[in-house]
């Protein structure tokens, strides 16, 4: 078994080296990249290789079983953390219904996210300043089917707590 900072080494490395794949579902510009606009992000990281650079300099700590407790785990991917260095501005641009304010409640709207899944978004919704940033790294294969860590690549990764996903059985009433 792996070290944790090889095994993400590894699993960043194949990432980038695979490129945009329409194939695989984890594996696109728009999952890798977090640039303003796209939920929780890093300014300052603006390409592919800063991203990189970026996740392979720092110092994880393995919370799969927190993340899976959560709600908000993928298949069989293995979630890692990492805090965000002093200096370094990072947003999160997501809050649970829980969290809203009544003004908020107001404003919700749902749409078809990035994945494909329906998500609920509020248009004018304010980053907020993210202390520590995750990592979610799968079977690059079929992040269902178990955990290989030889094909393990970046799902994704965003400042902030990841979010559980739409229960798409929730009631909508008119």
């Amino acid at each position: 078994m792996q070290s944790i900072l090889d095994f993400v080494k590894s699993a960043v490395t194949l990432t980038l080296a695979l490129g945009p794949n329409p194939e695989v579902d984890g594996i696109k510009p728009d999952h890798f990249l977090r640039t303003e606009g796209h939920g929780s992000f890093i300014p300052s990281l603006e390409t592919h290789q800063q991203t990189a650079d970026w996740l392979l300099g720092r110092d994880w700590v393995e919370v799969t079983e927190e993340v899976n407790q959560s709600g908000a785990g993928f298949g069989c991917c293995r979630y890692f953390q990492t805090g965000v260095p002093e200096g370094l501005e990072a947003f999160t641009n997501v809050v649970t219904l829980e969290h809203l304010t009544p003004e908020q409640e107001e404003q919700v709207r749902v749409r078809k996210g990035l994945h494909g899944d329906r998500e609920l978004y509020i248009p004018e919704l304010e980053p907020q300043p993210a202390h520590f940033v995750v990592l979610a790294v799968g079977n690059l294969n079929d992040p269902f089917s178990g955990f290989a860590e030889e094909s393990a690549v970046v799902y994704t990764w965003h400042p902030g707590p990841p979010a559980p996903p739409l229960n798409p059985q929730c009631v909508v009433k008119g």
